[in-house]
């Protein structure tokens, strides 16, 4: 629990004082139209974020939820929806949020998620997340049964309710959804850690579909987010600062939007250099309509390409993504 009067100083930060950048007026407002904000590493941009995602409480609850001895902040996000202003229809989309976490799935991570209004699974501010129960433990938990009536079970779902100060804490790789039952501009921050030890990589290659013109594109990428890393290095650095057991001095270092170095990385050509490195790299040359296997999408990582598909991300973008046949993501689509 955060007190209320915290929750509003957060919202006033991020709502009013912390500016979009390209990854919403750009690449949100092409990719996923129905988000008024969608802003990464905010920690990088607002000292109020930073002091929360780095010093506050958050650090400790990971490591006593991982039961870690050192954990990283990996992102802090704001997700800001357009509601009935929306340019789409409010509706579900499920997820496993691997596809955005810069390290093996195997690698122990938590998000907390701070709603900056009330909001639960129904009513006029229904959209909040719904969890499908046990569903980290297995990439092949993804889909939901049919009752004997021929309609969605949702027996195995958790729908919470929340007040302003609540945090929901959940594992990257559960599967999950907005409910899509409300449609108003829902507010949220999402800060996420991760267990580090000695033998923790960085990972965050193009066998991720979509990417390219999607923000987490610009928050983890190497050559374009300016952490410096590759494939293989250790996790870790100013970009993934330490939090748990505590803050590094050395790792407080600036990261400018304007001019700074986070700005100089951020290359439209390069984002559409690696959209195509994405495609060419996800799509199964032997077998095009399957992607390969070993790749990431929003159903989460490829282990059987027999067993997926690709569909159009939104009607009209031209951007094909791998669809489990068994899953629930392209089904609203």
């Amino acid at each position: 629990m955060l007190e209320e009067s915290q929750v509003e100083d957060l919202a006033e930060e991020v709502t009013d004082r912390v500016s979009n950048t390209i990854m919403t007026d750009g690449l949100a407002r092409f990719t996923l139209p129905h988000y008024l904000k969608y802003e990464h590493r905010l920690d990088t941009r607002s000292e109020l974020v930073r002091d929360w995602a780095v010093h506050g409480p958050f650090g400790q609850w990971a490591a006593q939820l991982l039961n870690a001895s050192s954990v990283r902040l990996y992102n802090a996000e704001a997700i800001f929806h357009q509601g009935s202003d929306s340019p789409t229809a409010c509706k579900p989309a499920w997820h496993r949020d691997t596809i955005a976490a810069p390290f093996d799935p195997s690698v122990r991570a938590i998000t907390f998620n701070v709603y900056l209004d009330p909001i639960a699974s129904d009513g006029p501010h229904g959209d909040a997340l719904i969890y499908l129960a046990g569903s980290h433990k297995s990439f092949d938990h993804h889909h939901k049964e049919l009752n004997e009536n021929g309609e969605d079970d949702e027996s195995d779902w958790i729908q919470p309710n929340l007040r302003v100060g609540d945090v929901l804490a959940h594992d990257p790789n559960v599967y999950h959804t907005p409910s899509g039952r409300g449609c108003w501009k829902r507010r949220s921050l999402q800060f996420r850690y991760v267990a580090v030890d000695k033998s923790t990589q960085f990972s965050f290659g193009p066998n991720r579909l979509p990417h390219g013109p999607i923000p987490w594109t610009l928050a983890h990428s190497p050559g374009i987010a300016p952490h410096g890393l590759k494939d293989g290095d250790a996790f870790g650095g100013p970009w993934y600062p330490q939090v748990y057991p505590e803050a590094l001095l050395e790792e407080h270092v600036p990261f400018g939007t304007g001019t700074g170095r986070a700005a100089v990385a951020w290359s439209v050509i390069r984002v559409l250099q690696l959209a195509q490195e994405a495609q060419d790299t996800v799509i199964n040359p032997l077998h095009p309509d399957r992607p390969t296997k070993g790749s990431y999408a929003m159903d989460g990582p490829i282990s059987d390409p027999k067993d997926w598909t690709f569909q159009e991300i939104s009607p009209g973008s031209g951007i094909q993504v791998p669809c489990h046949k068994h899953g629930l993501f392209c089904k609203n689509l």
